[in-house]
């Protein structure tokens, strides 16, 4: 009778590991059959639904359950959970970020196809540093528009720029323009001086898509602490909250059934 208990209280937990196993062992074998890109796309369509409804419940399911959480506190309680929640993810994000420098040191990925091209890729691209990816962390940390969080994080990313055209303003000033060669000549006490300069890579940071975790934990945090002081006052908005938590963990079981 226990056991009977136990398999129909985790009967979508024992599916859900019998169909991983399944898929495991019938994508293994169906790799013999050298299957076509089409047909590989059609069997992934399935696979690929379901986790585009689950990303779709990402949002609504942080928002609901931080803020209902933290407002469910008391001051202290919800300072230390806030502290807490926010170190751990920055720790384990500076930990993925470490683990993947150093698989990238080892591994080397793409050092074949560079070597065998014309050596343009390397001259083309230059990845961010460690400093940049911390950068961006406390970027996302304090995100400028909460709408645009939902959808948008930031990165850092290099820019090439060649400048090797000096245009005039003053006579003790010049500016250097964008063109497409690296040699360029400027006039001065009515000399023609030819200079090479190195096109150099400026970092820029831009938004790409991609939802903003680290900014929205931030903010639930915050305003489930101040919604917890309210009292009475924010008894509507917690239960609207806590209705949508309900709603958003239902549908979330029915996407895994």
């Amino acid at each position: 009778m226990a056991l009977k208990t136990c398999l129909k209280a985790n009967i979508l937990l024992i599916l859900t590991v019998i169909s991983a196993v399944m898929g495991v062992t019938i994508g293994l074998l169906f790799r013999q059959l050298h299957l076509s890109g089409d047909t590989i796309l059609l069997i992934s369509l399935p696979g690929d639904i379901v986790m585009r409804m689950l990303n779709m419940l990402i949002l609504p399911l942080i928002v609901a359950s931080m803020i209902t959480g933290i407002a469910n506190m008391n001051s202290k309680s919800s300072g230390k959970m806030g502290l807490f929640t926010m170190a751990y993810y920055i720790s384990t994000t500076v930990i993925a970020i470490c683990i993947g420098f150093a698989l990238v040191f080892i591994i080397k990925p793409g050092l074949h196809d560079t070597l065998t091209s014309s050596g343009t890729q390397s001259e083309e691209f230059h990845a961010p540093s460690a400093v940049d990816m911390f950068l961006d962390l406390i970027r996302n940390l304090f995100p400028d528009n909460i709408v645009r969080a939902a959808i948008q994080s930031s990165h850092t990313v290099y820019v090439k720029e060649d400048f090797n055209n000096i245009k005039k303003e003053s006579p003790d000033e010049y500016v250097l323009q964008n063109v497409t060669n690296s040699t360029f000549q400027v006039e001065s006490d009515g000399r023609n001086i030819t200079e090479d300069r190195k096109p150099t890579w400026t970092p820029k940071t831009v938004n790409r898509p991609g939802f903003n975790v680290l900014g929205m934990l931030l903010y639930c945090t915050v305003f489930g602490a101040v919604l917890g002081k309210l009292g009475p006052k924010g008894r509507v908005v917690f239960k609207f909250l806590v209705e949508l938590n309900e709603i958003t963990m239902c549908i979330v079981h029915l996407v895994m059934w």
